[in-house]
């Protein structure tokens, strides 16, 4: 295990840097462009407000296990392993919860933004699948509670049946989110093609491609989830192998960072182009509710 060490401690400064520049990029905007952010639908804020806060914990938390990692000894790395273990679920595991709630805010938002455009049989459809994303959030940050209660009572040759468990659970929570994304996308191409008013616009095929994309990403990363936890078998080494190591580096940067850094590139462009117009009209300060204000 101490053989891999020195490549844990340079991919987790590294993620950590990666992490720290992206929390700037998207922070110093809602600093620059106050007025605009306040402008934006509630939904909108809570959900750059929960990318902007995973940011920030991945970042931090990547450069204290960078620190952890420094240990001299084997020893005293045996001695912080169950330690070291519980910070990660908390610190690494958490922020993803709250990624993806922040991603069922984003499909909450596009669900209010359907009402105006898709058939009024969609209507129920859509209240049914915002209840079932309220319902989501609740078990999974129960189950997430529960794993880290787990994570706290058991240790030692136990250990790799509770990383197995939280394996299990991201994979559910990945999946689960990824198929509402799919239903989603679904029904609005289908609602699109009933009504013979309505045209497929720009903003809309953006929303295809973008709901597509994200929800293979969720699929990716529960398998690689799930492939974690199986790593985790009790053997010596398994834990901090190069295995486990690829995967971490996978889920870190390609399949969360990355698609953050998206969105919150797509955020902030509409916040300065929102702000260039305020420049002009001053008295134009309401957002109207639309795919483009993603």
């Amino acid at each position: 295990c101490l053989s891999t060490y020195n490549v844990w401690e340079v991919g987790f400064i590294c993620v950590s840097c990666i992490y720290t520049i992206t929390f700037i990029y998207a922070i110093v905007p809602l600093f620059l462009h106050r007025k605009e952010f306040h402008s934006l639908p509630k939904l909108n804020r809570a959900s750059r407000i929960g990318f902007t806060i995973s940011l920030f914990v991945k970042g931090a938390f990547n450069f204290c296990a960078y620190g952890i990692s420094k240990a001299k000894s084997k020893e005293g790395i045996e001695k912080s392993k169950d330690l070291f273990s519980l910070c990660g679920l908390l610190f690494l595991e958490l922020p993803c919860y709250i990624i993806n709630s922040s991603y069922t805010l984003v499909l909450l938002f596009w669900l209010s933004v359907c009402h105006q455009i898709l058939p009024y049989h969609y209507m129920k459809t859509f209240k049914r699948m915002k209840i079932l994303l309220i319902i989501y959030n609740i078990v999974f940050y129960l189950l997430f509670f529960s794993d880290v209660i787990l994570e706290v009572f058991v240790s030692g040759d136990k250990i790799h049946k509770s990383m197995l468990y939280s394996g299990v659970i991201a994979i559910s929570r990945d999946l689960i989110l990824c198929l509402i994304f799919i239903v989603f996308v679904i029904c609005l191409k289908i609602g699109l093609k009933e009504d013979q008013f309505a045209e497929e616009t720009r903003d809309e095929k953006k929303l295809y491609l973008c709901t597509t994309f994200l929800s293979i990403l969720l699929l990716i990363r529960g398998c690689l989830n799930l492939t974690q936890g199986v790593k985790f078998n009790g053997k010596r080494g398994d834990d901090c192998g190069i295995g486990i190591f690829i995967i971490f580096l996978i889920n870190d940067i390609f399949l969360e960072e990355i698609p953050l850094f998206f969105l919150i590139h797509t955020n902030n462009e509409y916040l300065n182009k929102q702000s260039i117009e305020l420049q002009y009209d001053p008295n134009n300060s309401v957002v109207v509710a639309s795919l483009s204000s993603t």
